[in-house]
């Protein structure tokens, strides 16, 4: 079991918490310093949804993870704020490794559709700066 007694490893889980730790740390550097626990908290449990089935995700979320609890313990903003250009080519990675698995598990939710939408997101960003 993935996080605890209830329920294995979850792709859509993942999505939802470390979203939230986006959602987070845009929080914290727009002048919310008290939400880092939130957003070390959603880091921690999209973590825990990855180990079982993705163990290659769970490792590299924890070591987001990691730097941000490095960046607090230095007082170091700007190591925080580097973080933050990871977390959209971090997702994209995470959906390309769980691949296959995941778009089997939550065909009806189309997750291919997911990809394109999050790809195209990241070359419109691109092109804006």
């Amino acid at each position: 079991m993935a996080n605890g007694a209830y329920q294995t490893s979850c792709g859509m889980c993942f999505i939802k918490h470390f979203s939230l730790a986006a959602g987070w740390y845009w929080e914290v550097m727009t002048g919310y310093p008290q939400h880092m626990m939130y957003l070390v908290g959603e880091l921690g449990l999209a973590e825990i949804e990855t180990k079982d089935k993705y163990p290659q995700v769970s490792e590299k979320i924890k070591s987001m993870r990691r730097a941000v609890l490095a960046a607090i313990d230095h007082s170091c903003w700007q190591e925080l704020e580097d973080l933050g250009e990871e977390f959209l080519p971090v997702f994209v990675w995470a959906m390309r490794e769980m691949g296959e698995n995941f778009i089997i598990e939550h065909q009806e939710k189309d997750a291919n559709k997911i990809y394109d939408v999050v790809i195209a997101w990241q070359v419109e960003r691109k092109q804006s700066r």
